[in-house]
C-alpha cells in the first residue's frame, strides 16, 4: 500500500484487524464478506488476512452444545437483582473455595431454626425482615453467599456432564429465588409505611419471604450434591 514517509501503513493495518476481531461475526462478516477471509485493498493492491469465523455450520455438535449451555450459564449465574442496602464491592473472597456453599448452606438453615428470633430487631423488638438478606449473602461482604454467582461459575468445571442440565436448573432456581427473597424482604421492610400498610403486611411479606428462602435453600442443597461435596 502506498504511503506517506512518515506513515506506518503496516501499523496501521496490523491496528485495524486486531479491532476487527472484537467485532461480532455479525459485523465482521459485513467488513470481510460473510465471515470469509477478507482483504484490506489499497491502490489496488490485496493483502489478506484471514477472518476467523466463531461458528461457520448453522448446526452444533454436542460438545458445541455443552459450551454454549456453559457460556449461557455464566451469563445467568450474575442474575441477582442489585436493592438499596447491598453492599458495595470491596471485599475479596476467594470465588474458588466451594466450602463457601456449605457454610452458607448451614447458615440459611440456621435461619429457618431461628426465623422468629433472627427477624426481630434485637434493639426495638419489632419485626426486621431486612435481617434475612444478612443471612443470603445479599447485605454483607463476610456471608460466605456474597457473590456467590463467582462460586458458581467457577465450580461449574467440576459437574459432571451427565448433570449439567440438572445444574443449569438448579443455579436457575437458585437465582430465582434468591431474587424473591432479596425482593420480599426489601418490600416488606416498608410494609408499615406504605398506604394501607401496617404490621399485618410487614408479617405477610415475611411469610412470602420466607417460603422462598426455603426454596432457595432446597435449590443450594441440590447444587451442593450436584459438586458432590
Amino acid at each position: 500500500c502506498a504511503a506517506g514517509k512518515n506513515d506506518r501503513p503496516d501499523k496501521i493495518i496490523m491496528v485495524l484487524l486486531g479491532l476487527l476481531s472484537l467485532l461480532p461475526l455479525s459485523s465482521a462478516a459485513l467488513l470481510t464478506g460473510a465471515g470469509r477471509p477478507g482483504s484490506v485493498v489499497c491502490d489496488g493492491k490485496s493483502s489478506h488476512f484471514a477472518v476467523a469465523a466463531r461458528r461457520s455450520e448453522v448446526s452444533m455438535s454436542a460438545a458445541e452444545l455443552t459450551f454454549s449451555r456453559r457460556a449461557a450459564l455464566t451469563g445467568a449465574a450474575f442474575g441477582v437483582t442489585a436493592l438499596p442496602g447491598t453492599m458495595p464491592v470491596f471485599a475479596a473472597q476467594d470465588p474458588k473455595d466451594l466450602s463457601r456453599l456449605s457454610k452458607g448452606l448451614a447458615d440459611i438453615n440456621y435461619l429457618l431454626d431461628n426465623w422468629t428470633k433472627e427477624t426481630t430487631n434485637p434493639g426495638t423488638g419489632a419485626m426486621d425482615p431486612d435481617r434475612v438478606r444478612l443471612f443470603l449473602g445479599l447485605r454483607t461482604t463476610t456471608s460466605p453467599l456474597f457473590q456467590v454467582e463467582k462460586v458458581l461459575v467457577a465450580a461449574q468445571n467440576k459437574v459432571d456432564p451427565d448433570n449439567f442440565e440438572k445444574w443449569i436448573e438448579a443455579v436457575e432456581d437458585w437465582n430465582s429465588h434468591l431474587n424473591k427473597v432479596n425482593e420480599l424482604a426489601y418490600t416488606s421492610s416498608f410494609g408499615e409505611y406504605n398506604p394501607g400498610g401496617g404490621k399485618d403486611q410487614i408479617a405477610k411479606y415475611l411469610d412470602l419471604a420466607k417460603a422462598e428462602v426455603v426454596l432457595a435453600r432446597d435449590a443450594l442443597s441440590n447444587l451442593i450434591t450436584l459438586l458432590e461435596l
